[in-house]
């Protein structure tokens, strides 16, 4: 298990089970986890580290983020969850 999935496991502790790494891609990498409100497997998309660091001080990452934010099916559930500590 690598440092990123510890961290997720530990954010998401009190809702869902991580169970492992799907894959990566340019800018993210998505984990299956079973959210346990909804007994259902779930996807999550966490931005690589390196991005998030900058991602409140690139406008151009402002934009694909709204628009990405917009982009949702209507099987896909969109869920922010902000940790202590954190600045956004």
């Amino acid at each position: 298990m690598n440092d990123l999935q510890t961290r997720l496991r530990d954010a998401l502790r009190d809702t869902s089970d991580v169970e492992r790494e799907l894959g990566t891609g340019g800018m993210a990498i998505v984990f299956l986890a079973r959210d346990r409100k909804h007994d259902r497997s779930v996807a999550i998309k966490v931005l690589r580290p390196e991005l998030a660091a900058t991602l409140g001080k690139c406008d151009a990452l402002r934009g694909h983020r709204a628009f990405g934010a917009a982009r949702v099916a209507m099987n896909v559930v969109t869920s922010r969850t902000k940790r202590s500590g954190s600045s956004r």
